[in-house]
């Protein structure tokens, strides 16, 4: 508990605001980042009648860095030049972009101290816990499903992708120790929850660095309370091949019943030149046809990228025909490419013009009907009442993003 003889007399009021609703991570993030200055005595407001703005950036695609543009855009039409923090991962992924133009304050992640500094803060960033329970979007339907207790289990990546600049942002594989995760777990089981979502950057890598596998922390976690249901942000291709017995046990034992794999695509030479390379299509495949034949009822999700600089319109034709036939995968997030700034694609040859990757984006758009996002029409889950704010709108206010107290 806080001295509150520490805490400024007139609570100072300031505006939190996000071009990203829909990465977990990214929401633990600004979310945290409410209760840091919640603790400091800051009244949080969904308006920009305020004395500081703070945006919380996420900048994996060149879009994402559009809307930050016309945010700032925004707040100079109405006068606030003054007192404006930029932090998340977009102060990182588009760095020279906020040198030649921006003026307020930069704030990498993992240097919160600079925040610190600027409201002279009693609470340090580093001393609030992450945020486990996220509050589930207004507009959506609260379910049982919404229940989850959200735990970080690592940071950063293993593989250096050339269309993404995320590792220039996060850095390298680190795993959470595991007491720490136990810990949060033993809360969250004290606390009512039975599932659990583990996140990170690349989370079945976890243990990676340290001598022990995400299965080896699944299974000391199912034997602290075995009646739970496992969450997980992205995993590489490469451990669904590495791990597919054990994923198939844990799914029937009702552990993990969904899974979001980072396939990217189906032609193996333009999967090389993504820095996606080591295991082909076909043996990513042959394991997802083994996992949904062996548990159906798991919903498995993919991620593509359409117009990657080299993508000839045969190996785009053979990826619309691959999605024509294929029958396992539930989900499947589809973007265009896009060259941001500072990822090693950028400067590739062999780039398309615009107007073909919005094309094959269009044409993808058509053949997964119901599997794309961008077709649903029903907003019934958070994941797609958030994926439409993040489409449809520059940015949203920060406000009542979590339900754990501070």
């Amino acid at each position: 508990m806080q001295n509150s003889n520490l805490m400024p007399l007139v609570s100072k009021k300031v505006a939190i605001v996000t071009n990203n609703t829909n990465c977990e991570r990214h929401v633990q993030y600004y979310s945290t980042l409410e209760r840091y200055f919640i603790a400091n005595n800051w009244i949080i407001c969904d308006s920009f009648d305020v004395d500081m703005v703070v945006i919380s950036g996420c900048g994996f695609h060149n879009l994402m860095l559009e809307k930050v543009k016309n945010l700032l855009l925004e707040l100079e039409s109405i006068g606030f030049a003054n007192n404006v923090v930029m932090t998340g991962c977009i102060p990182t992924t588009h760095e020279e972009e906020w040198k030649r133009s921006f003026s307020g304050t930069l704030v990498k992640l993992n240097f919160e101290t600079t925040i610190d500094n600027l409201i002279n803060a009693v609470v340090p960033y580093k001393d609030v816990n992450l945020t486990n329970i996220i509050r589930p979007h207004k507009k959506s339907e609260i379910t049982e499903e919404s229940k989850i207790f959200h735990i970080k289990i690592s940071n950063g990546c293993i593989r250096k992708c050339t269309f993404c600049v995320i590792y220039k942002a996060k850095g390298k594989h680190i795993s959470v120790p595991a007491e720490e995760i136990k810990a949060q777990f033993i809360k969250g089981i004290d606390d009512g929850y039975s599932k659990f979502y583990l996140m990170g950057e690349d989370t079945f890598a976890y243990g990676t660095d340290s001598g022990t596998t995400i299965i080896e922390l699944i299974e000391s976690l199912l034997l602290i309370q075995p009646n739970v249901e496992f969450n997980f942000s992205n995993m590489d291709h490469k451990w669904l091949v590495e791990y597919i017995d054990d994923i198939i046990s844990l799914c029937k034992r009702g552990a993990i019943k969904n899974l979001h794999l980072g396939m990217q695509h189906t032609n193996d030479e333009l999967l090389i030149r993504m820095g996606r390379g080591g295991t082909d299509h076909k043996k990513t495949y042959d394991a997802i046809v083994k996992l949904k034949t062996a548990c159906p009822y798991l919903f498995l999700g993919v991620d593509i990228i359409v117009g990657f600089p080299g993508e000839t319109e045969t190996m785009f034709k053979e990826l619309l025909e691959f999605f024509k036939n294929e029958k396992y995968i539930d989900n499947v997030q589809h973007n265009g490419y896009s060259a941001v700034e500072g990822a090693p694609s950028s400067s590739f040859s062999e780039k398309l013009q615009d107007k073909v990757i919005i094309s094959r984006f269009v044409q993808m758009t058509k053949v997964l009907e119901s599997r794309s996002p961008f077709n649903r029409l029903q907003t019934e889950t958070n994941f797609d009442v958030t994926y439409q704010e993040t489409k449809d709108n520059d940015y949203s206010f920060v406000k009542d993003s979590f339900l754990d107290q501070c």
